[in-house]
């Protein structure tokens, strides 16, 4: 093994640069990289040359590759030269994207590709300095920045303005809410659908009369009144079922449109009517013309888009516990995909999809490779399962969402395939990819065993009236822990629904850990899985609810040909989360603090080690020094064991004084407000939960 893997304790602590790693190399060959794991890549040329450093991603591919240079020796244009020269044929043969030739003072980053100097956004020649101990969060967006932008063809850093809907949105939302007094989730609805009638008149799927140009210029003519030009929106030669028949319905007799507000029904005499006004209809198109004079056509959409116009809608609503239909914070699902690895033919799942983020942030990045055309034939090389229920308070608007959501990530592939022959193909995909679940039950209601590889989910928690469901769950014959709440059927759902071998993470609510009513089904997660770890996260993640709440992740055991399992022989990884990278309040904005990210990197170097038992979460200060993540524990899991009775909340490994150290608790005896709702909550809890075991006993 290399001496330098040794010394920089590489195999275990990569250096990070985010949520990327880099490894300082010196003497270490491709081969040695290869053969420990450190490089995902296979080549069998080149294998003796020692690149000076690299940098990687979570699938271990090289990104870019670094030639270091003693300052002076690339003063000279024809040094500049060798020196891009000299090794630019290894970055080729490793896949990497970026190729950096720099002496600490100047840096030149080469498109691998090309050959070429990579250029900003203005044209120029990329001069920023490599310096991978400084600034590293800007490092990691202009690397991320670059990979996105070139290709074979391009040398140049893209620019791209994502659009923001905020404004759009209140505007749209005011002149929905006076007119109709609608409610801001209504509004939010049929926002959603004129979005997706603007959007795919910009992506050329909708041309002609179908196209939003075409309506909008509709309004020039005087002899068209209002009325009339949201009837021909909503008439059988309209755009409105132009999308409809470019975008079928499923099985479950959902799509992408959903009309609450303007849409056709039948009156009581039978008589078809139109449902809403023209001059409302009018001053909405208006809006959304006004806003592509400002900022362009709807074709860049950034992928938090929609996460945004549910925050401007529904933080209007009165019952803020409905945010929690839709919000997942993206920080939180951007984390929780770090922690999987998707590979071809892969069966992914969210049993409780709400609007997919889930599912389609754990694709986004490998997008154009999962989905592509062969002529007219749509491939899939991964399979997504989204399932939603319906609701009186829901109806099928979430599934419509997450339809609409997938259009967003398929852009592209919509944009380069705008044919109604391929958008079909692209409607069968949404069809197939999300499923509303109409019984009283939905997802619990059916059970597919040992299905997916895959589970990413944050299911619904509910207590009040969940006795009910239990008792209608029960009766399927699916579930026997008779865990309390809607969490625990979920979970059993989600252990038997992992196939031998596949990974679920889920969020979870502290009751599954603590409460005694859950103690069968604790007994049922360590038969059946192995615990990989558990993430605290901080009160307030989630919109609407100060829930204490914890990433679980499980791997699913083997069984053998009598139907048992081995006992876990490897410790549990915990880690305590005090930020996720964004205020815990309804604005969502940006921080700098984002300790999910180091329990991410910490758990990934975690799964990768070889002896689980002497992991040391190792972090640098500012001065690049090392020293121990406090913030991270490894459990023994004989502690599982021995409190599956009792409790398995993580946080009882830390005490008081580290607490206080981390800054999660307060040096007082004055409870703080973060450990006030905890306690409001546990009372709340457990009061709930007897109230449900009494229920069930009488």
């Amino acid at each position: 093994m290399a001496e330098q893997l040794n010394k920089n304790d590489y195999l275990n602590h990569p250096d990070k640069i985010g949520a990327l790693n880099y490894y300082s190399l010196g003497e270490t060959t491709i081969k040695q990289l290869q053969t420990n794991g450190i490089i995902s890549s296979k080549t069998r040329q080149m294998q003796g040359k020692k690149p000076d450093a690299i940098i990687t991603n979570d699938k271990k591919e090289i990104v870019v590759y670094i030639e270091n240079k003693d300052i002076g020796l690339l003063d000279k244009k024809e040094d500049i030269e060798s020196a891009i020269e000299q090794e630019i044929s290894v970055a080729r043969v490793v896949k990497a994207a970026i190729f950096i030739v720099t002496d600490t003072v100047k840096s030149y980053w080469i498109n691998v590709l090309t050959g070429n100097p990579i250029l900003t956004e203005d044209g120029e020649v990329l001069r920023v300095v490599f310096r991978p101990n400084e600034n590293k969060k800007n490092l990691e967006k202009l690397i991320k920045k670059i990979i996105t932008s070139i290709d074979k063809e391009n040398d140049q850093i893209k620019v791209v303005n994502y659009l923001d809907p905020t404004d759009l949105a209140n505007a749209i939302h005011q002149k929905i809410w006076i007119s109709k007094n609608s409610s801001p989730e209504t509004c939010l609805y049929t926002f959603v659908e004129l979005f997706i009638f603007k959007y795919l008149s910009d992506l050329k799927v909708l041309t002609g009369s179908y196209s939003f140009d075409f309506l909008y210029k509709m309004y020039e003519d005087a002899e068209n009144s209002e009325e009339e030009i949201l009837a021909y929106y909503l008439g059988e030669t309209g755009p409105r079922e132009r999308i409809k028949s470019l975008f079928p319905a499923g099985d479950d007799g959902t799509t992408v449109v959903n009309g609450d507000v303007f849409h056709v029904i039948k009156d009581k005499n039978g008589e078809y009517v139109i449902n809403g006004d023209g001059k409302t209809f009018h001053s909405i198109i208006d809006e959304f013309a006004r806003y592509e004079r400002k900022n362009g056509r709807f074709i860049n959409i950034k992928k938090d888009f929609k996460s945004k116009l549910f925050e401007c809608f529904l933080k209007n609503e009165k019952d803020k516990k409905k945010m929690g239909q839709f919000f997942t914070p993206l920080k939180v699902v951007e984390q929780m995909n770090r922690m999987i690895d998707i590979k071809e033919g892969m069966s992914i799942c969210d049993p409780a999809c709400g609007v997919g983020k889930f599912l389609l942030e754990a694709v986004a990045m490998d997008m154009d490779n999962f989905f592509k055309f062969n002529g007219d034939i749509l491939e899939s090389k991964i399979t997504l399962h989204g399932f939603d229920k319906y609701s009186e308070d829901n109806s099928d608007r979430t599934i419509i969402l997450a339809k609409a959501n997938m259009l967003i990530y398929l852009s592209k592939l919509i944009t380069e395939n705008p044919s109604a022959t391929h958008t079909k193909k692209i409607a069968e995909l949404f069809n197939s990819s999300f499923e509303l679940k109409r019984s009283n039950l939905g997802t619990l209601e059916s059970l597919e065993e040992n299905a997916y590889d895959i589970i990413l989910t944050n299911p619904p928690y509910v207590v009040n009236g969940s006795g009910d469901i239990k008792a209608i769950a029960n009766g399927t014959g699916h579930y026997s822990c008779n865990g309390l709440g809607l969490e625990a059927l979920f979970l059993e759902w989600i252990i038997k629904s992992l196939k031998e071998g596949g990974v679920a993470l889920v969020v979870i609510p502290d009751g599954i850990l603590a409460n005694i009513a859950n103690t069968e089904l604790r007994k049922y997660i360590l038969e059946k899985c192995c615990i990989e770890g558990l993430i605290s996260l901080p009160i307030n993640t989630f919109f609407g609810t100060p829930k204490k709440t914890y990433i679980l992740a499980i791997k699913k055991k083997y069984t053998d040909e009598l139907g048992n399992t081995q006992k876990q022989q490897y410790p549990v990884f915990a880690y305590i989360c005090n930020s996720i990278g964004e205020q815990l309040n309804i604005t969502r904005f940006d921080t700098d603090e984002n300790d999910l990210e180091e329990a991410v990197n910490q758990y990934k170097l975690y799964q990768a080690s070889h002896d689980k038992e002497k992991f040391k979460a190792i972090i640098y200060d500012s001065d690049e020094k090392p020293y121990i993540d406090k913030k991270c524990k490894i459990i023994s899991i004989d502690n599982f064991y021995k409190n599956v009775d009792q409790n398995w909340t993580i946080d009882d490994y830390w005490t008081d004084e580290e607490k206080i150290e981390l800054g999660f608790k307060e040096e007082t005896n004055i409870l703080s407000v973060p450990d006030l709702q905890i306690l409001i909550e546990t009372i709340i809890g457990e009061m709930n939960d007897y109230k449900e075991e009494l229920e069930c006993l009488i």
